[in-house]
């Protein structure tokens, strides 16, 4: 299995691992003004949900995938969950994290399929042509990103 699959997988473990961790610190917000860890878990699997009924589909079939307002979107996802349990939450993100790393599994033939974003077809910063692969990449480092915010909260509430 690819790197990037495997990383994009390893996030179930971090999912986990959030279980054990004081539930109501999962509801205070990681910094003023900012979702709460169980906003953001929420924000991650309602993109890998995206992912699988929406985007990969699109991508198989046009090559292409258009994503939804950002901030609505997210905003939208906080929302969803305000009245779910953590461990609820949790349990929907582990199984959609599996069910997309199958998905991408499934579909790997396509990984350097030149694709098309949001009406483009190359990065603006790289000008590198945008593919299947580069979406798993760029998913992972948006993980990456909030696993770092949500592991530097739970550190300063030592």
């Amino acid at each position: 299995m690819d790197k990037n699959l495997i990383m994009l997988k390893d996030l179930v473990n971090w999912y986990n691992s959030l279980l054990l961790k004081n539930e109501g610190s999962m509801n205070m917000p990681i910094s003023e003004g900012k979702f709460t860890v169980k906003e953001i878990v929420a924000h991650l699997c309602r993109w890998d949900e995206y992912l699988i009924k929406e985007g990969i589909p699109s991508l198989l079939e046009n090559a292409k995938i258009d994503f939804p307002n950002i901030n609505e979107y997210n905003q939208e996802s906080a929302k969803l969950v305000k009245d779910t349990h953590f461990k609820e939450v949790i349990e929907k993100a582990i199984n959609l994290r599996n069910n997309l790393v199958e998905l991408f599994i499934q579909n790997e033939q396509f990984s350097s399929k030149v694709i098309s974003i949001n009406g483009q077809t190359k990065n603006p910063q790289t000008n590198e042509p945008f593919t299947f692969y580069y979406l798993i990449e760029d998913f992972n480092e948006h993980d990456q990103h909030h696993v770092k915010q949500v592991e530097n909260f739970l550190y300063s509430l030592k």
